[in-house]
């Protein structure tokens, strides 16, 4: 009999060892496949940014030449009007480029910012895994005579602690 406990305390033993490591695998796999996503989404929106910047240039650049070509052949006062919005349109092409890497840039430090809060509060739940494990070190499973028990380290028993609403409160206490 006390062999059948004991076995059954190493399988409880073994189970709860292995569900922890699932749960913790589960863990890394959650937070692996987030970061992957995170990574993705922001190759994403810097390759979208960096596709109409440079298609927003090459129109630019068949503007200016173009504009450039008619300049040569006539020399008048509109054809410097239209030097000058070409200019004028490349400044804005210039800044407009450039607060939208401010803007991939931003993105991409909020995105880390939130991988480092997912870091930390995973650290938070482990720890707090930790401590759930330890309060329940040292009780064991134990079955007779169709009934089951829960044997106590030695030392130490049982006692009723009150009422926490409907259900009945013990707590584990030094002899």
């Amino acid at each position: 009999m006390q062999n059948s406990a004991s076995s059954l305390a190493e399988k409880l033993r073994a189970r709860t060892e292995k569900e922890r490591q699932a749960t913790e695998a589960l863990f890394q796999e959650n937070f692996h496949a987030l970061q992957q996503h995170l990574q993705a989404s922001s190759k994403n929106a810097l390759a979208t940014t960096e596709n109409a910047i440079l298609e927003s240039l090459a129109q630019l650049e068949q503007n200016i030449s173009s504009r450039c070509r008619t300049m040569g052949t006539v020399f008048s006062r509109p054809c410097r009007l239209a030097l000058l919005w070409s200019c004028a349109i490349l400044i804005v092409s210039v800044l407009t480029i450039w607060g939208l890497l401010m803007l991939s840039q931003y993105r991409i430090k909020a995105l880390e910012q939130e991988i480092s809060n997912l870091s930390t509060r995973r650290e938070q739940l482990e720890a707090q895994n930790a401590s759930l494990w330890n309060s329940f070190k040292g009780l064991e499973p134990y079955q007779a005579e169709g009934k089951s028990y829960l044997l106590t380290p030695a030392g130490q028993q049982i006692v009723h602690a009150g009422k926490v609403g409907q259900r009945d409160a013990w707590e584990v206490v030094r002899r």
